[in-house]
């Protein structure tokens, strides 16, 4: 190990067998390996060495493809997609390269031609337009219903205090011994009970009819 460490210092074992030892050598250049491979082969005999095999991995196995993805309907966005990777390929040569200069680094010009999708502002258009006129039916349909709904609750509280006034039922209750106070407070809880069980049935309503929806493209 220490023939093969004094050429390939980071040098570790991947994988130890009965007859078969996998060391991972670490290395990007092949500087040294003939005078590391001559003295393996020198001492193979005293080192119980029967084979000596080499498998090298290029770059390309290890980073098959780099996908930059981009808004097909943004004017510019594919070639600022573009930009960005090999501005990225460009910082990560930099960093592990000592030869450049302080201060300098590798450029590069990229040239990308920009395609547009024949009428897409159009369909865009269209679509605001769409978007814009549920809006508008839906304000409308608000401003017409919403009145309506609320003078209807409204009307059903108010219904049963003004039949009692003309039937005078309040005067013949107060006259068995109940106070105003009880019977008023009576009166608020069932109209707070009719109140939230309209709220709970339109609430199911929603979550019947409404749903969450995310497009993306």
């Amino acid at each position: 190990m220490n023939v093969i460490k004094d050429t390939a210092p980071a040098a570790m074992v991947k994988e130890e067998r009965d007859d078969e030892v996998d060391i991972d050598l670490n290395v990007v250049g092949t500087e040294g390996f003939e005078a590391m491979f001559a003295k393996l082969e020198r001492s193979s005999r005293a080192m119980g060495i029967s084979t000596i095999s080499v498998m090298a991995t290029s770059m390309e196995e290890l980073f098959l493809s780099v996908e930059a993805w981009y808004n097909p309907y943004l004017r510019g966005g594919k070639a600022i997609a573009m930009t960005l990777v090999h501005t990225a390929l460009l910082r990560n040569i930099a960093e592990g390269s000592e030869e450049v200069a302080p201060g300098f680094g590798p450029t590069a010009q990229i040239s990308v031609p920009e395609t547009t999708v024949e009428g897409t502002i159009t369909s865009f258009q269209r679509s605001v337009e769409e978007l814009s006129s549920t809006s508008a039916m839906m304000f409308e349909a608000r401003a017409l219903f919403l009145p309506l709904a609320a003078g209807l609750v409204v009307g059903a509280f108010a219904l049963f205090p003004t039949a009692e006034r003309s039937c005078r039922a309040k005067d013949l209750q107060l006259m068995t011994g109940m106070s105003g106070r009880v019977f008023w407070m009576a009166n608020f809880l069932f109209d707070l009970h009719m109140y939230l069980v309209l709220w709970a049935l339109l609430g199911l309503l929603y979550s019947a009819y409404y749903t969450v929806a995310t497009v993306t493209s």
